[in-house]
């Protein structure tokens, strides 16, 4: 028997009029359980061969290209700082969506933070991993938009946020 447990988080409406820009700083990261359970063995007759078992395979995510909100279902949008690269490097959003961004600094040891060079958006603080913090803002209008490590921007460590309408 295979047992996952989900966890989908809500985001909260935003004010109207201006876009509404904030860093909050969290603790550590929350991991998800998967338990996976032995099936019983089924009992066979002698000499007979044993009945096949139907098994059920896990259904495929369905892959969307541009999330509705936040990212994901809904949710804040993950992008993990490691070895000077940004996963993901890129992130679809919709013009006018409320971004909510889930930074992890996953380097032990090492300051990272995140920036994005949107209208509008506030750059977040340099955090010495691990460590991670929320960054929430507008999109902006249609297009392609740079996001960047500040401390290890010469050293290529950015990312591309693309904006459809």
């Amino acid at each position: 028997m295979l047992v996952l447990l989900l966890a989908a988080a809500c985001g909260g409406s935003s004010k109207a009029g201006a876009p509404a820009e904030t860093a909050t700083p969290r603790g550590p990261a929350s991991t998800a359980a998967v338990t996976e359970a032995p099936s019983p063995t089924p009992q066979t007759a002698p000499n007979s061969a044993p009945s096949p078992q139907p098994t059920a395979a896990p259904a495929p995510a369905a892959a969307s290209p541009v999330p509705a909100s936040g990212g994901g279902a809904g949710g804040p949008i993950q992008l993990r700082a490691q070895n000077l690269a940004f996963s993901p490097r890129d992130i679809p959003v919709r013009s006018g969506q409320r971004v909510v961004i889930n930074f992890v600094n996953a380097d032990a040891s090492v300051a990272h933070d995140l920036a994005f060079r949107v209208p509008g958006a506030t750059a977040g603080e340099v955090c010495t991993g691990p460590c991670q913090y929320t960054l929430t803002f507008t999109a902006p209008a249609p297009g392609n938009y740079q996001f960047v490590c500040i401390v290890h921007e010469s050293s290529g460590m950015e990312g591309t946020l693309t904006v459809a309408p």
